[in-house]
């Protein structure tokens, strides 16, 4: 997925109106990753890292661990603040935890999703 028509496809943020309990949609974190990816042209890509439904053991991971939101970005230089993005997507989410870290590339623990490339010519 990329971001092209991403707008179209998300025109509002949809955990907004749903109460405290519901966790935001793909959809949702794409609409924001979006909006917050236009200030900073200093991260190359921006990667969603779903939630893990079950562990290798087979149990089920703890409610707050599910709803937490986790984006992976690329970045050419080292001058990115992490935290402040995931403020800023946090305040665009209405949700209580949004982890923003880089990409680990080869060793990452599961399959991401790109959400948008900022990259020249990608």
């Amino acid at each position: 997925m990329d971001a092209i028509g991403a707008p179209n496809l998300a025109s509002s943020l949809h955990a907004v109106s749903a109460g405290p309990m519901r966790s935001a949609t793909i959809l949702d974190v794409l609409h924001a990753v979006t909006r917050v990816a236009r200030g900073h042209q200093d991260v190359d890509a921006w990667w969603y890292a779903p939630p893990q439904r079950l562990r290798v053991a087979g149990d089920v991971p703890a409610v707050d661990e599910q709803r937490t939101i986790e984006v992976a970005i690329d970045v050419a230089g080292p001058t990115v603040d992490e935290e402040m993005l995931a403020r800023e997507l946090r305040d665009l989410l209405s949700v209580p935890d949004v982890r923003v870290r880089r990409r680990r590339e080869s060793g990452e623990p599961r399959t991401l999703f790109r959400l948008v490339t900022t990259r020249r010519g990608e």
